[in-house]
């Protein structure tokens, strides 16, 4: 047991680990319980620490020993801290799979009535984001949802978020949804390229970017301001070279002013 430790990962941490093993199963021909039941050998549903770290090598190669410890330790056999629960860890894993269900039929959803719509999916993640601060409340992207006539109830809503939230912030950036909804598609056997030039996946390489640009040519505009005008007031030298508190407070000036 000189191999087992104790790790910072969160919860959060450790369910996007175990997700990313639920979806190594169910991608590859990795039989997750066929693996703990072979190194079982008294037949108790549960397995050493050695053996538990094998299994979860063999289904996800760049798991890291952050991890397996992590899960080790939230499957201990209940007063034997030798051993994990395998059976425990497989149920875990199994009702993630069921609240995946739930966001793939809101995928459903929307791809099924993205092309009635004349908005990219960054026109109605923009539209949602009330508070322009690049990231949807569950709040804000229930509008989303309510653009594409995506049905949902309340417990649809906790799971979809469930697993776009991979960062574990209680939000969904425009990358999170874009990403998993474009890897959707493609294991939907969409053409990706088609979708494109309909113009429902619209993407935005630079969001901040665009953004602050606004931001800067509205101050600018109201100040009656050239852009070297304001940042000479803002400390600028006369060789147009600045420091980076001077910039950051500079920009800091232009996004906060609107």
């Amino acid at each position: 047991m000189s191999d087992l430790y104790q790790t910072n990962l969160t919860d959060k941490d450790k369910k996007r680990c175990l997700i990313r093993l639920m979806e190594a199963e169910d991608e590859t021909s990795v039989n997750l319980e066929h693996f703990f039941r072979d190194r079982d050998y008294e037949a108790k549903k549960e397995v050493t620490f050695g053996n538990f770290k094998n299994v979860l090598e063999k289904a996800l190669p760049n798991i890291t020993r952050d991890e397996v410890n992590a899960l080790f330790q939230e499957f201990q056999t209940p007063g034997n801290t030798n051993k994990a629960n395998y059976e425990s860890f497989l149920y875990r894993i199994n009702q993630y799979r069921k609240k995946r269900r739930a966001l793939t039929d809101i995928l459903e959803q929307m791809l099924e009535n993205f092309s009635s719509k004349d908005n990219t999916l960054f026109d109605l993640f923009e539209k949602a984001d009330k508070d322009q601060n690049g990231t949807l409340s569950k709040k804000e992207f229930l509008h989303v949802l309510d653009d594409f006539g995506v049905y949902y109830d309340a417990d649809e809503m906790e799971d979809f978020f469930f697993f776009l939230d991979s960062s574990g912030d209680n939000s969904i950036s425009y990358k999170e949804l874009n990403d998993y909804f474009v890897k959707f598609v493609k294991k939907k056997g969409k053409n990706i390229s088609e979708l494109t030039r309909s113009s429902f996946f619209k993407d935005p390489s630079n969001y901040w970017g665009r953004k602050i640009f606004e931001d800067a040519h509205k101050y600018l505009s109201q100040n009656r301001l050239t852009l070297t005008e304001f940042f000479k007031e803002e400390g600028m030298e006369t060789d147009f070279s600045i420091s980076q508190f001077d910039f950051t407070k500079a920009m800091n000036t232009l996004v906060k002013s609107n």
